[in-house]
């Protein structure tokens, strides 16, 4: 029986081989014509796509957010850990060549031993430590210098291509940190664009406001003057001042949401809360229309974020 149980074995490991695995399907791929959209390639955006707004307090705004923000500063301190990760892994390869220098320098002074001997005088010390010296040492003086010069050589072989694949992926996650970093960049960017577009917008909303407020003003004095000439009813003076009363909240309220927008804006900037308060966003204009009839397929991929998924996962399979 037990004679019997290796052939058992081997017939068990070669029908496991014959055994049956389930089929993957593979992932559907969009292509241009999917999406219904041209396949031929978008040029590059402009990293300060913010400058074809024609505003200079806005440029100024994001020049200051993208100066000051610890969360760019974080990504810039990955990015140099990154490349020095690449240039360790880039060292590894090849042959590597070094050159040393050494020497030790050595005192044979004999003061320290003779200051100490019994039934010298104090006075001839000086001189036979002297003469002690030249006999034993000579022409040589008290110091001994010994130097080297090393020649170092070092050749490891990439059989397997390990480090090769070390340098990809290090490389791979450099890229990565990079989109990282352009993906803080538009998100910065971004945040002080769209709150300086509200900024703008609220204080469009707030002058019509006040025109209005003011209108309303001026027609409560027509409505008391015709009351006094008797002309109306008292009672119509009560419906103009409820008006200004409405004017007057929805004032206080934008008042409101501006400083919520400005207080949001010094912190994105990296200022204080107050150091807006004298700030004052130029008139809106009319933004670019965006080129919708000209978006290609290869836009999605050119998103940062995106690109930093991809570098990252190709920078792993490296390390399979």
């Amino acid at each position: 029986m037990f004679k019997r149980f290796p052939l058992f074995f081997l017939c068990a490991v070669l029908f496991s081989g014959c055994a049956t695995h389930p089929k993957h399907t593979p992932a559907a791929v969009e292509t241009a014509e999917t999406l219904g959209l041209p396949a031929s390639s978008q040029p590059p955006i402009a990293p300060q796509w913010w400058s074809a707004l024609n505003d200079a307090k806005l440029d100024g705004l994001i020049d200051t957010a993208l100066a000051r923000s610890p969360d760019l500063a974080a990504a810039q301190a990955r990015l140099r850990q990154a490349q020095a990760g690449a240039d360790l892994a880039d060292s590894q390869r090849g042959v590597k060549i070094g050159l040393g220098l050494s020497g030790v320098k050595i005192g044979l002074g004999l003061s320290g031993a003779l200051l100490h001997r019994d039934g010298v005088n104090e006075r001839e010390k000086p001189e036979l430590i002297s003469d002690l010296e030249k006999r034993l040492l000579g022409d040589h003086g008290t110091n001994i210098t010994y130097e080297s010069l090393q020649l170092q050589g070092q050749w490891s072989p990439d059989v397997f291509g390990k480090y090769k694949h070390q340098l990809e992926a290090a490389l791979g996650q450099q890229r990565a940190v990079e989109y990282e970093i352009a993906q803080t960049r538009l998100l910065l960017a971004q945040g002080v664009a769209t709150y300086y577009r509200q900024w703008q917008l609220l204080l469009e909303t707030r002058q019509r406001v006040a025109q209005r407020a003011q209108l309303n003003r001026e027609r409560e004095q027509v409505v008391r003057e015709l009351i006094r000439a008797g002309q109306v009813a008292p009672s119509r003076l009560y419906a103009v001042q409820q008006g200004n009363s409405r004017f007057q909240a929805a004032l206080s309220d934008l008042d409101g949401n501006i400083a919520q927008i400005r207080h949001a804006l010094a912190a994105l900037t990296g200022q204080p809360a107050q150091a807006l308060d004298t700030f004052t966003p130029n008139p809106a204009t009319t933004t670019p229309a965006p080129p919708v009839s000209q978006l290609t397929a290869d836009l999605l991929g050119k998103r940062p974020d995106l690109a930093a998924q991809r570098e990252a996962l190709t920078a792993r399979r490296h390390l399979v």
